[in-house]
């Protein structure tokens, strides 16, 4: 198995900082006391009232449930009426769970059969034959092995590199994992247990709860939760949009109701309970041969998959693209298949409400039966996306109509809004039912949670793939969430957004940014994503989400470079009608200017701006030259770190301009030169994380806080606070940010951003805001291309090994899974298969036109549903209209 060893930093998943992320994510929008949730999502049309007679007749003669007498209460036996604390709770309720659970399967078995269906009918008339042999057949087919297990004590194991130590108390979970330790992977339903109704610190507890299982489990689409507080139950229903809470049921009192919530968790369709019928887990034979792929809750992964979560393979389904001239886009018609092989982006599967956007590098399925080598690599990218903003397949295809060869843009291919059972999978109306929210949300207050203890591994474990991309300035692990892929507000309330599940294609792939090869690929690098935003540009096209994570290095040489990803943000500008909470919701917050977060120009004067840099030198208190030492770092400057100060200089009184200042081509030029800075700071060089200071503990100290400060935290004020001083004071810029960069960076990089800065400051006074892309490039080339640049390893040892490193980890991850033959598939024919040129390190994509020429042979599209749940069942074979090899 390949390992994904982090080469930028420790990401854990501590509970402070998931319990800060879950407040954030979701102020504005968690709701308690939802009107119509239970009656909607757990109605009769869910469970007829026959069955749950039929459990609770079953239960009270079993003397499980003991229905009033005389003074005695109702109440489910052995569980406590008045718990003086939660903990004499966990064992019994376990208990009366799983004896629900039980009832429910054996009820099930003994009407499974028609005949049996059709006798019970008798004593139902208000119920159809045809509709009751329905239900039975169907929910003995839909049915969860599920179990109920009290995990208070111990917390869920979880994949190390998405490494978690929360402790839910009560988790439903699958029988195919044993008896051993749940994994978060296998929880269905967490159950968090209190002594006391308190909707937000049970609210909190639970929703970090869901948080990691969606982070764990990529084909959950969303989740419900309970919380069972003294006596009373309460259904939280959690998905892209929010959380909502149920109108609490008193499970002693109620007891029909509480025994329908826990069926209906039990039969109700795998995608009416979150599952993905679309995504499933690829299968082989003990040959390796591919067969039919089940769902993740039929699989025994903890026996048959791999421990990685960035290994497990899935089988995916996405619309076919149109023939060429073949018209309109199809929605639902001819599927391609996909293999996702190997992830890339998995942590923001765990954002409860936003764009929760993963992405894998991915295999037709027609191609497994090739060498590696010949296979066509896609990249494919999971998401849900406003309704109100465009399709971000349309936008690429708009830049493809007129693009010849490489534009600095990825390649599409194809996009598709995911449909579950012929309906397009969205929050509001196919998952939530319309049912709406009411009142105002509630406070999730951090003051009031009790952190359970987390495990001393806990801050040591990596996130893999992701952490290559997002390096991190402290030591303790923990990590702002600025690279955010969840909606802000600023406002005091929306209504819940309408999320659509949707897939794109694209046919490039490369390496993360941050593991340039050398200083001269760095920055010719940025010049190319450049190319591809003016290419963008000049198609009415503004990109709006410009960040280190959203330019991809291709191993080509210039100006093929580099290449710009990510149009979920962008938007067709001429056209575009500006929304109230647009400037919040958009962009990665860490390389945003001032000017979009705020709406406000920077109050730069222009014989201000002409008087930053002479001849690139710095506006110092000196205003002389840097002269390098021996080793290429730049002499310290005089003065420890102190960034106090910059929130007062940024607290000047600023005089807004009449019009408010909307997200224009010059602030995504900005955000380029934010990601430059950015990688300066945080990196020693190629592909390393920033270890090496250079200075004193108290300066180094100072650093880092700055740092995090001005890229890491969540704030968006703050954020913009930061940018504001950075930019209307060079004295405050260089002495934070050109002079604090790693040794390696202290020439060329530095010359560039040096110009770069005062190019801004410049525009930005003047307001000449027009075209700028060409006078960035020039800058970017100067400096990529001089001999300094391209020679900068030979005057340091260490940075001639810090590019070797680079360079060989570049090369180990071209190593990919090859398939065997798959006998009985139709291989694509050479002369329609697309090709990757070989480079000396890089990995490629088809070149021009000629790579989309061949289009993959016609394979059925995956069911809506997944027949019958027993693994390795003849239903299974036909799953991809595909049959196992024989």
């Amino acid at each position: 198995m390949a390992q994904h060893n982090s080469s930028l930093g420790d990401i854990g998943t501590h509970v402070a900082d998931v319990e800060r992320a879950v407040k954030y994510e979701l102020r504005h929008s968690a709701f308690v006391d939802t009107p119509k949730l239970l009656d909607t999502l757990f109605g009769d049309d869910t469970v007829p009232p026959f069955f749950i007679d039929a459990i609770y007749n079953a239960l009270v003669a079993a003397k499980k449930y003991i229905p009033a007498t005389g003074k005695a209460s109702a109440h489910w036996a052995g569980l406590p009426l008045k718990p003086k604390d939660e903990k004499v709770l966990y064992e019994p309720l376990t208990k009366v769970l799983n004896e629900i659970t039980a009832q429910c399967h054996t009820l099930l078995a003994q009407l499974g059969e028609t005949n049996t269906a059709r006798r019970t009918t008798r004593s139902h008339a208000a119920l159809s034959n045809e509709d009751l042999v329905n239900f039975c057949r169907e929910a003995f087919i839909d049915k969860l092995d599920i179990i109920w297990r009290d995990e208070h004590a111990t917390a869920p194991k979880s994949d190390p590199t998405l490494m978690s130590d929360m402790r839910p108390d009560i988790v439903a979970t699958f029988k195919t994992t044993g008896t051993g330790r749940v994994w978060w992977r296998t929880v269905h339903i967490p159950l968090e247990v209190k002594q006391a109704n308190t909707d937000a610190l049970a609210a909190i507890q639970l929703l970090r709860y869901v948080r990691q299982a969606l982070r764990e489990q990529p084909d959950r689409r969303f989740m419900y939760g309970l919380v069972f507080a003294k006596r009373t139950l309460t259904v939280w229903h959690v998905d892209r949009s929010g959380a909502m809470g149920s109108k609490v049921v008193d499970a002693h009192e109620n007891p029909k109701t509480f025994i329908r919530i826990i069926v209906a968790l039990l039969v109700k369709r795998p995608s009416d309970l979150g599952w993905d019928p679309t995504m499933l887990l690829y299968q082989e034979d003990s040959d390796g041969n591919p067969l039919p792929p089940l769902p993740s809750y039929l699989v025994d992964r903890i026996a048959t998959s791999s421990m990685d979560a960035y290994e497990t393979r899935w089988v995916i389904s996405m619309d076919k693209p149109p023939t060429k001239g073949g018209g309109a886009w199809p929605a639902g018609q001819d599927q391609d298949v996909f293999v996702l092989y190997q992830a890339l982006s998995l942590a923001r599967g765990e954002v409860i409400r936003g764009r929760a956007t993963r992405v894998w590098r991915a295999w037709h399925w027609d191609d497994l039966t090739s060498p590696e080598e010949e296979r066509r690599i896609f990249v494919i990218k999971d998401t849900w996306r406003d309704e109100r903003r465009g399709v971000e397949g349309a936008l690429y295809q708009l830049a493809e109509q007129v693009k010849k060869g490489r534009s600095g843009v990825a390649d599409f291919y194809s996009h598709c809004v995911v449909r579950i059972n012929n309906q397009e999978d969205n929050t509001l109306f196919l998952i939530r039912k319309r049912v709406e929210p009411t009142g105002t949300p509630i406070v999730l207050e951090l003051a009031q949670m009790k952190a359970k203890q987390q495990s001393a591994t806990a801050s040591s474990q990596l996130t893999k793939i992701d952490s290559a991309v997002l390096p991190v300035s402290g030591t303790t692990g923990t990590v702002y969430d600025w690279e955010q892929d969840h909606f802000i507000f600023d406002q005091e309330l929306y209504p819940p957004r309408n999320l659509i599940h949707s897939r794109l294609a694209v046919t490039s792939t490369g390496w993360p940014l941050v593991k340039f090869r050398n200083i001269s690929e760095l920055l010719m690098g940025i010049r190319d994503a450049i190319g591809g935003h003016r290419w963008l540009c000049k198609r009415g096209i503004l990109h709006r989400d410009i960040s280190h994570g959203n330019i991809l290095l291709t191993g080509l040489q210039p100006p093929n470079s580099a290449m710009l990803i990510d149009l979920d943000h962008a938007i067709e500008y001429q056209a575009y009608e500006h929304m109230t909470d647009d400037v919040r919701s958009v962009g990665t917050l860490a390389f945003m200017s001032y000017e979009v977060i705020s709406s406000t120009a920077y109050p730069i004067k222009s014989e201000a701006a002409d008087r930053v840099y002479d001849a690139g030198a710095p506006s110092t208190a000196n205003d002389e030259d840097e002269e390098d030492d021996e080793d290429g770092a730049p002499d310290e400057p005089n003065e420890i770190i102190d960034d106090t100060h910059l929130h007062e200089v940024a607290k000047a009184a600023v005089e807004p301009l009449p019009v408010p200042v909307l997200h224009s081509a010059i602030h995504d030029l900005e955000s380029f030169f934010w990601v430059l800075c950015f990688i300066g700071l945080y990196c020693d060089g190629p592909g390393r994380p920033r270890t090496t200071w250079n200075t004193s503990p108290e300066r180094s100290a100072g650093l880092r806080k700055f740092m995090r400060e001005a890229f890491e935290q969540p704030n968006p004020h703050n954020i913009a606070l930061e940018k504001y001083a950075l930019m209307t004071d060079p004295r405050v810029f260089e002495l934070h940010v050109v002079s604090n960069f790693a040794p390696y960076f202290s020439v060329s990089a530095t010359s560039a951003v040096r110009l770069l800065y005062q190019l801004l400051r410049t525009v930005y006074a003047r307001r000449e805001l027009d075209d700028k892309h060409d006078s960035f490039m020039q800058i970017l080339k100067t400096a990529g291309w001089g001999v300094t640049a391209l020679q900068w390893h030979d005057t340091n040892p260490e940075y001639r090994q810090m590019e070797e490193e680079a360079k060989k980890w570049r090369q180990e991850k071209k190593a990919t899974w090859d398939s065997p033959s798959a006998r009985g598939l139709l291989p694509v024919p050479d002369n329609k298969r697309g090709h990757r040129p070989d480079a000396d390190d890089g990995e490629h994509s088809p070149e021009g036109e000629d790579a989309l020429e061949g289009r993959p042979r016609k394979i059925p599209r995956l069911p809506s549903e997944p027949p019958s749940p027993t693994p390795g069942s003849g239903a299974h074979a036909e799953m991809l209209g595909v049959a196992p090899p024989a």
